[in-house]
């Protein structure tokens, strides 16, 4: 697609990024104050007609306008990318150190459900962490996050400048990726390149999947509900940032080892034998340290296949993007995190149960609803996480 193709900026809702305060502490544990902006990611947003007075939807949901979008090159010249009503319609809300996301938020125009944002520098920059040797201090709020919901802090390989400098068609909060390899992401480079395959989903009238994904490193600092939580690096074997992939090497939910990242993570499988290795470490006589580490055999390591601690070090020293997001999960509903899975074993097999969720104190398959995204969405619209107190810095600076 041609190079000079371009989104405009949408002409209906203002954009005004709500605004949060951070710390950077130095080694003497000094804290200072820094005024920060969060920014919607281009997938919630409405993309609409950009001629002057018209506000026709280039999408409604997961259905595009067949002569506005009939193909991806016109939806890239027809459409704008609308600024963000942030409490109003996607029910984020900001105030001091703090930044809440709703669920469920039913406005004037419609539904949304889930939210994903992302910290700035600027009012046109991301915020780069780069933490080797670094910490990152945060609060959370899950207690109105219940089983089924995923309320997750993380750090993305985005540009620093969301890849305005290279697609010059981007907008707000557009060149999102992880190590997923996300098929359901409308605008990739800043064209409607997903438009070409596109199939909606099944289950979410808001999603579906279409030709390309987008891939790059990923660190899971903290995906949760109030009933189990998780931590995991994700890398990709490209060896970059940000990637646009295609056919197999975007890999799928079933077919998850056959792309260029490694989807699971590395985690713990207790499945297989492993090797446990805890350090004592101390100085001057006085314990400062206790490490754990595991050697692992017979377990698929797509972790080390694409990279490993080598790959995600080269990527956390760059410099990566916090995100923070509130989500449900249309894949596998979310019994990964807190619930059994894989479905086909038993959940008393050693690995197989993360969480009590969607079983009963017998750890027997019952509640089958307990994930999915249907009954989340009318059981519980009023879920939310909260993070706040965000603190950076050196080794044992934050706290």
């Amino acid at each position: 697609m041609s190079g000079v193709l371009a989104l405009s900026t949408g002409s209906v809702d203002a954009e005004n990024h709500p605004k949060i305060t951070v710390q950077q502490c130095n080694a003497s544990k000094t804290c200072t104050t820094q005024q920060r902006e969060i920014v919607l990611d281009s997938n919630w947003r409405w993309l609409r007609n950009n001629k002057q007075g018209q506000y026709n939807n280039c999408y409604t949901g997961n259905t595009r306008d067949p002569i506005l979008c009939s193909s991806p090159t016109t939806c890239t010249q027809n459409c704008a990318l609308e600024g963000a009503n942030y409490s109003g319609t996607y029910g984020i809300t900001a105030s001091g150190n703090s930044v809440r996301l709703q669920f469920v938020t039913k406005g004037q125009y419609g539904t949304n459900v889930g939210t994903r944002v992302y910290l700035m520098d600027t009012a046109s920059t991301y915020q780069m962490f780069s933490l080797l040797n670094q910490e990152f201090t945060f609060d959370v709020d899950m207690s109105n996050l219940p089983c089924g919901l995923n309320g997750a802090l993380y750090f993305v390989q985005m540009d620093k400048d969301g890849g305005m400098s290279r697609f010059p068609s981007n907008k707000y909060g557009t060149i999102y990726c992880d190590a997923q390899c996300a098929r359901d992401i409308k605008l990739i480079n800043g064209e409607c390149a997903n438009l070409l395959d596109w199939a909606n989903s099944p289950t979410d009238p808001e999603a579906g999947k279409g030709h390309y994904g987008t891939c790059f490193n990923e660190m899971d600092i903290w995906e949760a509900s109030k009933m189990a939580s998780a931590y995991t690096p994700h890398t990709c074997g490209q060896g970059g940032g940000q990637v646009r992939c295609e056919g197999s090497e975007c890999a799928s939910f079933d077919d998850r080892y056959s792309g260029i990242c490694d989807k699971d993570g590395k985690t713990v499988n207790t499945n297989s034998k492993i090797t446990v290795v805890t350090q004592i470490i101390a100085s001057g006589g006085a314990l400062t340290e206790i490490k754990r580490s595991y050697d692992f055999f017979g377990d698929i390591n797509d972790f080390v296949d694409n990279g490993g601690m080598r790959a995600m070090g080269q990527a956390l020293q760059k410099g990566m993007v916090l995100a923070m997001s509130i989500w449900d999960d249309h894949e596998a509903e979310m019994l990964w995190l807190d619930g059994s899975y894989p479905l086909d074993m038993d959940p008393s097999e050693p690995g197989i149960t993360r969480g009590e969720c969607a079983q009963d104190s017998e750890w027997r398959f019952v509640f089958a609803d307990s994930g999915r995204p249907t009954y989340v969405h009318s059981t519980f619209p009023n879920a939310s996480v909260t993070f706040s107190n965000i603190k950076y810095g050196p080794l044992n600076s934050t706290f």
